[in-house]
């Protein structure tokens, strides 16, 4: 809210919009806007500072001089978890983030049956977490890795840089596919010792034969 005028925003989220508030016509009265936004499907990972400006116009209410205050918030978004909307079935939130029902029943086990009624507002996981363990790791390499496509990797993740390589400990969401997916591990047995060290230096991880 804000004090006698109205309030105005900078960088709000993508779609979101600022509604004001009816608090009356008494003089003096303080205004009240809100923000609304609904995240969509796409936007697990959002994480950035929005930044309110209120001002007012001063002189109606005892001489005062006008006003001006901002006030920032971080907003976030969770990453790998969806609200499911009214009546929303498995099936629907499967091709929202294009994979199969199978795969996102797998992905949680508190839903004993695939065809059972969830209700509104209730958080499903629609991808495992990932984290980086090495300054080298490519966006592309980790989408080949979970047989998953680029695609499905930045719908999933809307803060990531596909052109640069991972931070160290970066989390991202991942649906594996375990049809599609590398069958070796890069931290296989060979290549472990060697790739724990390397992901604490300036060295390539290595990759074993055959992946």
């Amino acid at each position: 809210g804000g004090g006698g005028g109205g309030g105005g925003g900078t960088q709000l989220p993508p779609g979101a919009r600022l509604v004001a508030q009816d608090v009356g016509t008494a003089t003096c009265a303080r205004s009240l806007v809100h923000m609304l936004w609904r995240p969509s499907a796409k936007h697990g990972g959002f994480n950035r500072d929005v930044c309110f400006v209120a001002t007012d116009t001063g002189g109606g209410c005892r001489g005062m001089a006008p006003k001006r205050t901002e006030h920032c918030v971080r907003v976030s978004v969770a990453r790998c978890r969806y609200a499911l909307q009214v009546d929303e079935q498995l099936q629907d939130v499967a091709e929202r983030f294009g994979m199969d029902w199978m795969r996102l029943w797998s992905l949680n086990l508190a839903l004993h049956h695939p065809d059972f009624i969830v209700h509104a507002g209730q958080q499903i996981a629609v991808g495992h977490l990932y984290r980086s363990v090495s300054r080298h790791e490519m966006p592309a390499a980790v989408a080949k890795r979970m047989g998953m496509s680029e695609d499905l990797l930045r719908d999933l993740n809307n803060d990531l840089d596909h052109t640069a390589p991972l931070r160290l400990g970066q989390e991202l969401c991942v649906v594996p596919d375990s049809c599609r997916g590398d069958a070796r591990s890069a931290l296989s047995s060979a290549g472990f010792a060697a790739n724990v060290a390397a992901a604490a230096s300036d060295q390539n991880p290595v990759v074993p034969r055959g992946t």
